[in-house]
């Protein structure tokens, strides 16, 4: 059995072989287990020097190079498709990307089963991108929506959530790609506690962990509240945990009056990042567009107590009394202050220790590995 993988993975070119960020390649290497040796149809890059992540050749049977997304979506790679699916018995479409809108419609003419992992909201994903975005979002999800119902197989990173947007009568799934293998220690709680009982509420640490300059994560939210903090008497301290340009950012706290207030980190590695949210005492996700946030899981298992958005399957991680909406600073504001008592801030950070739990790596596994042998029985059966 092959597989075609079609994504929007980047994967790098080095002295003729392909090397995946590490999160691509344990994505790549399950299907792989699973189902067999890949084609892997998305975007290839040159690189000039050893690219970091993982050799993901010996995993793969063939790269196909889409030349960008703007061929893809014109059906210059069509032949390619087509030709690629030939030699395949499943087509595994990660949504929402345009190799995947193409690649499933290529599979649903010839009769070639897809499973559709549905990531997160094509709706958001492009609304938010950018203006042209705006202009697309309506093709974008209803050709999400379309290819899911389609597919005989999806697999979903959120409980309900992209289940209710695009739904598939098939056999279905719902597994975060998000493992907490060994992140934090059976101290958590109890360093959580600590800190909760010897924080000052006037001065708490807020965090965000995403790339800077990725504008959908709705780190503009957090830095216009920081003056309405201040005039309530909190001095809070933004921490934006993630690499990326930050001059735009950088330009906003100083506009605010906030420059001093926030903290730019750059780039940091796992290890780095647990510190960080050791360190702080709220966390918040602000996003405009999300699937099933790691960042807010990972801060959940730090026992970080957490505020959000009412945006993809966020509200399945946050509890609702700390839910806001998109752009809000005058909700922020008061969310902050609210979860800033201490009893809010112990109660808080119990569940989402609990709740955290249900990312175990072993858990994960098992549901994924029951799922994927349905779909080799189907498949074996030719039920579809």
């Amino acid at each position: 059995m092959s597989v075609l993988i079609a994504t929007d993975f980047r994967i790098m070119l080095f002295e003729g072989r392909y090397y995946l960020k590490n999160k691509h390649y344990h994505i790549t290497k399950r299907y792989c287990d699973a189902f067999g040796p890949a084609i892997l149809f998305t975007r290839v890059l040159e690189a000039r020097e050893q690219p970091q992540g993982s050799d993901a050749t010996p995993l793969l049977k063939k790269v196909v190079r889409a030349k960008s997304l703007a061929a893809v979506l014109a059906g210059k790679h069509t032949a390619d498709i087509r030709s690629c699916l030939e030699d395949c018995s499943l087509a595994i479409c990660r949504f929402p990307s345009i190799p995947a809108f193409r690649t499933a419609a290529e599979a649903c003419r010839r009769g070639i089963p897809v499973l559709a992992e549905c990531m997160g909201d094509a709706w958001d994903a492009s609304w938010n991108h950018s203006a042209a975005g705006k202009l697309a979002a309506l093709y974008y999800y209803f050709s999400m929506k379309r290819r899911v119902a389609k597919a005989p197989f999806a697999l979903y990173v959120t409980d309900s959530f992209l289940q209710s947007r695009y739904p598939c009568p098939g056999i279905t799934a719902a597994i975060s790609n998000v493992a907490l293998d060994g992140f934090c220690d059976g101290s958590a709680l109890e360093n959580r506690l600590r800190r909760i009982n010897a924080c000052d509420p006037k001065q708490p640490v807020l965090i965000t962990v995403a790339a800077a300059d990725n504008r959908s994560k709705g780190f503009d939210t957090v830095i216009r509240t920081l003056p309405l903090l201040k005039k309530d008497g909190i001095n809070a301290k933004y921490v934006v945990a993630g690499p990326g340009d930050t001059s735009y950012l950088a330009d906003l706290a100083r506009r605010a009056g906030v420059s001093d207030r926030v903290e730019f980190t750059g780039e940091l590695d796992p290890a780095q990042v647990k510190e960080r949210l050791n360190g702080a005492d709220l966390y918040i996700q602000p996003s405009r567009q999300e699937g099933l946030p790691r960042a807010v899981i990972e801060a959940m298992a730090c026992g970080c107590p957490c505020i959000g958005t009412r945006i993809g399957g966020i509200p399945e991680l946050v509890q609702k009394e700390y839910l806001i909406r998109p752009g809000s600073p005058a909700e922020l504001c008061q969310k902050i202050k609210l979860l800033s008592r201490k009893e809010n801030m112990a109660s808080a950070a119990e569940e989402n220790l609990a709740r955290s739990r249900d990312f175990d790596q072993k858990i994960l596994d098992n549901k994924r590995h029951v799922f994927f042998e349905s779909i080799k029985a189907c498949l074996g059966k030719d039920c579809l």
